[in-house]
């Protein structure tokens, strides 16, 4: 089976290359550790008004996300029938002249030794985003930057020194972003904005800050986003949005409908007028500290913070793990530690659970009006669909 789903890649990747040779769409590519899927969405957001646009899928491996989304529009599919639909979609593209869209924003995302380079060989970019790095090696990202035409763009995470670092070893203009002196387009003033209701309890709103660009200073606000990480996608695609020619404040516009990406922070109602924070897609430990910074700006009647391990395969991942969950025994007024963690912290306010089930289960015996509950790490999304109103669906 292993062989099968070689071939097929190696054909589908085939196709895609064919079809960006034949329509020569404009093509930006994400990358980076941290927020690669909000920066990809704040794009979408901001260019969709002015260009025809097509984003990769998050709900597809990262080693076929690409050429998915350079061949056709899918958000998510599998079996055979989908791949004849794909492959369909592929030979129709090259044998006629379909409708096809201008720009290509393609998340690269490769964890494979040579992934960056099989992506790059389908899609060359004229434009670079790199967020955050996080763990990730600045070696395998540093191609896609080292790729750029001279009269391309590298957009890159000013306070980053992995991101930064990459203006070395590119030609193209190199267009900045960030919180410190210094970026080319600057985040300031960050607040998360609340509302406290009649009944006493706090429902959270989003974030606003300002974008400065040198004597410009827009007003940004952003409805059920949150966090620091929200705010670096948006002025990373303010960065992109100057090269096609808009001013801070048509960005600022447009970005107030941003979304935020399934399962990254993403606020969503709980049971007995409670509050979720569904942060389970990344299980980081920079990823971890972000989200606790978040709910401690955020004014609650509790917080309760479930969190799950951290993946394996993060550098010092025992280490960061008792840092984290010691800095969440801080933070939260409870804290629920869900599966196989050897962590020595030893507080009144820490619960220790086996499975997922097992913390739903607690919740949603003690849970209160007005409760702000994080959900974060590996293995614990059941606690999300266990605790979610039922006047939501589930997410994909």
């Amino acid at each position: 089976m292993n062989c099968v789903i070689k071939k097929r890649n190696r054909l589908l990747a085939v196709l895609a290359r064919k079809t960006i040779e034949k329509y020569r769409p404009g093509i930006i590519a994400i990358a980076g550790g941290i927020g690669k899927t909000s920066i990809q969405e704040a794009l979408y957001t901001i260019l969709r008004d002015i260009r025809d646009v097509r984003a990769t899928s998050i709900h597809f491996p990262s080693e076929i996300n690409v050429p998915l989304a350079v061949i056709g529009s899918w958000t998510q599919g599998s079996g055979f029938i989908f791949w004849i639909k794909v492959f369909a979609k592929a030979i129709e593209n090259l044998v006629s002249r379909s409708d096809y869209p201008e720009l290509l924003l393609l998340e690269y995302a490769a964890r494979k030794s040579r992934g960056i380079e099989r992506l790059l060989t389908i899609a060359q970019p004229q434009i670079a985003v790199v967020g955050a790095l996080g763990n990730v090696s600045p070696h395998e990202l540093s191609k896609i930057i080292a790729g750029l035409p001279s009269n391309g763009y590298a957009v890159l995470n000013y306070d980053d020194p992995g991101s930064w670092g990459m203006k070395e070893r590119t030609r193209a203009h190199i267009i900045s972003f960030g919180y410190n002196e210094g970026a080319a387009i600057r985040i300031v003033h960050l607040e998360h904005r609340a509302e406290k209701l009649e009944s006493g309890e706090y429902k959270p709103l989003g974030i606003s800050f300002k974008l400065a660009c040198g004597d410009a200073l827009v007003p940004v606000r952003l409805d059920n986003a949150f966090g620091k990480a929200s705010a670096y996608a948006v002025a990373a695609a303010a960065c992109v949005g100057t090269v096609f020619g808009l001013n801070l404040i048509r960005i600022a516009e447009a970005a107030h409908y941003h979304q935020t990406p399934a399962r990254r922070m993403q606020l969503i109602p709980g049971k007995k007028g409670t509050y979720l924070f569904d942060d389970t897609s990344d299980a980081t430990y920079t990823a971890g500290e972000e989200a606790l910074q978040t709910i401690q700006a955020l004014p609650a009647q509790r917080v309760i913070g479930v969190l799950g391990p951290l993946h394996a395969w993060e550098e010092d991942t025992a280490e960061k793990s008792d840092m984290l969950y010691a800095h969440a025994a801080k933070v939260c007024d409870l804290l629920m530690l869900v599966g196989e963690i050897p962590t020595l912290i030893d507080k009144k306010n820490v619960m220790r659970f086996d499975t997922a089930e097992e913390a739903a289960h607690e919740l949603q015996r003690i849970l209160t009006r007005g409760d702000l509950i994080l959900v974060k790490g590996y293995g614990v999304e059941q606690v999300v669909q266990e605790l979610r109103s039922h006047r939501l669906p589930p997410h994909p």
